[in-house]
């Protein structure tokens, strides 16, 4: 399914790459890929903790989202209020905790949220060097000055949950159920929208799932390709499930 078919999330996370190494004794590579973890300081060890919260809690909200890095945001484009890279098309950025950027990434998300890009970010995203030309940068003084009237501010993981879901519609929303125990993805092949539901869990769970789409054919799949028993309901633009779930099965 994965090599047939193309992502879909609403969000991206940014990658704080720049800001973990600028203050990371460790060197670049020296222990994991961001090169911080043999001598990380107590500002990088917050930036880095922070970030994995951010996708702990979105995973868990059954929010789908990618982590992008500067590359994606240099080779995306806007396109209907949303970036679009390759074939993915983001309608919010998520921006982390950060103590350092690069220039010409703040000024690339600058342009974005100009260009109409939800771009949401942490309180601690408040970057005072540059890599480009280290603390006391003017220019990106400048640039953060204005990136700040184009914020969405949240304070603490379930504070960007909220903002997200004010700011756009969830594509996935698990009404009933233990949802702590639901992974859930959303995928497309050509016209068709797949869902991928993965129960964690090792009980027998009852789910109730909203999907944001419509479809004149639906069935629920187990891992298999065996169809599973569920009952569709049409709301709106919507497609609501429920099914019961096996312990620590996948369906779509």
């Amino acid at each position: 399914i994965n090599r047939k078919t193309a992502h879909v999330a609403d969000i991206a996370v940014f990658y704080p790459i720049v800001s973990w190494q600028a203050r990371g004794r460790g060197g670049r590579g020296r222990t994991f890929p961001c090169g911080v973890q043999a001598g990380m300081g107590e500002l990088t060890k917050k930036e880095y903790a922070q970030f994995d919260r951010i996708v702990d809690v979105l995973m868990s909200e059954q929010m789908d989202m990618d982590i992008v890095d500067d590359v994606a945001l240099e080779e995306g484009h806007m396109e209907g209020g949303s970036l679009c890279v390759a074939k993915e098309g983001y309608r919010a950025l998520v921006l982390p905790d950060m103590s350092t950027v690069r220039l010409a990434d703040a000024k690339r998300i600058l342009e974005l949220a100009e260009s109409g890009l939800a771009v949401v970010a942490s309180e601690g995203f408040v970057p005072s060097a540059s890599a480009e030309n280290g603390a006391g940068d003017a220019e990106l003084a400048e640039a953060m000055e204005r990136l700040e009237g184009h914020l969405h501010r949240y304070r603490g993981e379930q504070g960007l949950v909220e903002t997200l879901r004010r700011l756009m519609p969830p594509d996935i929303c698990v009404e009933s159920g233990a949802k702590e125990e639901l992974d859930a993805a959303h995928r497309r092949l050509g016209g068709v929208d797949l869902y991928l539901l993965s129960h964690t869990g090792k009980k027998v769970r009852e789910y109730t799932v909203s999907v944001g789409c419509r479809n004149r054919e639906r069935a629920l799949l187990d891992c298999r390709g065996r169809r599973f028993p569920a009952a569709f309901a049409e709301e709106g633009e919507r497609t609501k499930v429920r099914f019961l779930a096996e312990p620590e099965e996948i369906y779509y």
